[in-house]
């Protein structure tokens, strides 16, 4: 786990095709971070169609399945829209890690990761 910012945060996006893992992210985000609001798209291209709006926090997975952008692309979009929004990146792949950095993510999860590594970096 790697990061640069901290902070409170209450208004999360996730964007991952995983749809499991979405609803597992709501259950618990909902449980473990009082008054928390959590989102999920499966891409990228899913959130910008659904009308942004403001969030604190995005938590992008890299690979959305054929013909999707990358979370390390979404990152680099989401970064322009909001400067100061704080992105997780996330992949199986820790190889992407400095892809997403590139892109203007925050921190970096390497998949699968401790439930609690997520909610240390949203406290």
């Amino acid at each position: 786990m790697t990061g640069r910012r901290g902070g409170e945060r209450k208004r999360i996006v996730i964007i991952d095709d995983n749809r499991l893992l979405n609803a597992a992210f709501v259950e618990g985000l909902s449980r473990f971070l009082e008054g928390a609001e959590v989102s999920c798209y499966a891409n990228v291209e899913a959130w910008l169609c659904a009308g942004r709006s403001q969030h604190d926090v995005f938590v992008v997975g890299q690979k959305m399945g054929a013909g999707f952008m990358d979370g390390d692309v979404g990152a680099r979009i989401i970064r322009a829209l909001y400067p100061d929004v704080f992105i997780i990146g996330w992949s199986a792949d820790r190889g992407l890690e400095n892809a997403f950095f590139e892109a203007g993510a925050d921190a970096f999860l390497s998949k699968p990761c401790d439930f609690d590594e997520i909610i240390a970096l949203l406290e």
